[in-house]
């Protein structure tokens, strides 16, 4: 199984890979153009399609991947139904929020409101490309998604208009729903969009887990763009994509051992351990090289301008660290039963994180929201530690008991 697991990630991550590589040319390159102010205003809008697309997912995406095999075709039009049901209601409700906010330009706003829409599809496909175990499909969305980004900025003579920019990226997910999206295998109509609230509500928990995560993971953002504004969120936000591109791996390692931990008793707690133990000697080579390039990574390929930025790729080096550790621990408690009693040890370390961070960024700006992630990614550890512990000693208590039956039988 860890060997599967393992060429399943390694499938996944250089697809990944790819597409970050690709993005991460566009990256420097408008990062060097933009100067940090402007980058900014780019990094909330890819923060605001994130936090509506996840929101919007409704913790369909893990729903699914936690349904039998053998219902694959009915339990995916099942997600998909419910999926178009949240983003009728989320397209409205964004909508009025920028109607009455007014928080970007009125072809930005109608930029994100028409992104949601392959967007939406596209988080689904790889809920249904991962349970059939074709993690490189997954991994070829996103440089599906950049090249057609790139074909277009090309052809624009390399346009540095934020709208424009924005307008190529949404033409990218686009083109990829095309592809990526496997339309033939649903069957669903309007009576079942309709229906689909009792979906919903089995995904409800899975919906409150995820939640959770994007405001750890988002939070410090916006926390940081309201303190300190555009330029600290700018110099925040091109460390962070370091830390965002390197977690790829351990975020592949999440995604795939997710399918496999949600048929109870497939991994086994010795597994585990050896999984946690490979993916802890992995971080740490690639937490030093990240640690080591700090300087380079900031000044040498973004310029002086981000200079400021150093100190907070050497302390998010620490935090991929703790990423490859959690990665493979979460797995098995967020594909368990045990998700509803962790939901709320997860939502008092995301207030933890929040709390902190708006005491401390207005006092000491961007570096202590980053050793704030530290803190909080460390108390994750333990939490994760625990229920880990839980789960596999209910297992084995099962275990004993199968096993003392018959013979109980037999006296």
């Amino acid at each position: 199984m860890i060997t599967s697991l393992f060429k399943r990630t390694i499938s996944h991550f250089s697809g990944l890979v790819l597409g970050k590589i690709l993005s991460t040319i566009v990256f420097i390159f408008v990062a060097r153009n933009l100067q940090p102010e402007r980058f900014g205003e780019l990094m909330l809008f890819l923060t605001v399609i994130q936090l509506s697309t996840v929101l919007a997912d409704f913790g369909l995406k893990q729903w699914f991947q936690k349904q039998q095999s053998v219902q694959i075709e009915k339990a995916f039009s099942q997600t998909v139904a419910a999926r178009i049901f949240v983003w009728f209601i989320a397209s409205i409700c964004i909508a009025a929020f920028f109607s009455y906010f007014r928080p970007f330009s009125l072809s930005i706003s109608l930029i994100i409101l028409a992104a949601t829409i392959p967007e939406a599809l596209n988080s689904i496909a790889e809920a249904y490309y991962l349970k059939l175990k074709q993690s490189f499909k997954v991994g070829l969305r996103t440089p599906s998604l950049m090249i057609v980004f790139l074909i277009a900025w090309t052809i624009s003579g390399f346009s540095l208009s934020v709208p424009l920019l924005l307008l190529f990226w949404f033409l990218g997910s686009l083109v990829t729903m095309v592809w990526f999206f496997p339309f033939s295998k649903i069957d669903i109509s309007l009576q079942k969009i309709i229906n689909s609230v009792q979906t919903l509500k089995k995904s409800g928990d899975y919906a409150l887990l995820t939640t959770t995560a994007l405001a750890y993971s988002r939070a410090d953002q916006l926390t940081v763009q309201y303190f300190q504004g555009s330029f600290a969120l700018g110099l925040y936000g091109a460390a962070y994509r370091y830390l965002d591109t390197l977690s790829l791996l351990p975020s592949a390692v999440t995604q795939n051992l997710f399918s496999d931990a949600a048929e109870n008793g497939k991994v086994s707690h010795q597994q585990l351990k050896k999984i946690t133990l490979i993916s802890f000697g992995v971080g740490v080579l690639i937490a030093s090289v990240m640690y080591l390039s700090a300087d380079f990574l900031s000044v040498g390929l973004l310029g002086q301008d981000y200079r400021g930025a150093t100190i907070l790729v050497k302390i998010f080096s620490l935090v991929l660290l703790l990423f490859f550790v959690n990665a493979p621990l979460a797995s098995i408690v967020q594909s368990s039963d045990y998700v509803r009693r962790f939901l709320p040890f997860g939502i008092l370390n995301t207030v933890l994180n929040v709390v902190l961070n708006i005491i401390f960024v207005p006092l000491f700006g961007v570096i202590a929201s980053a050793y704030i992630m530290i803190i909080t990614e460390f108390t994750g550890m333990l939490i994760n530690i625990y229920f880990v512990n839980k789960i596999y000693q209910i297992t084995t208590h099962k275990t004993v008991e199968l096993q003392a039956k018959p013979s109980t039988e037999n006296e």
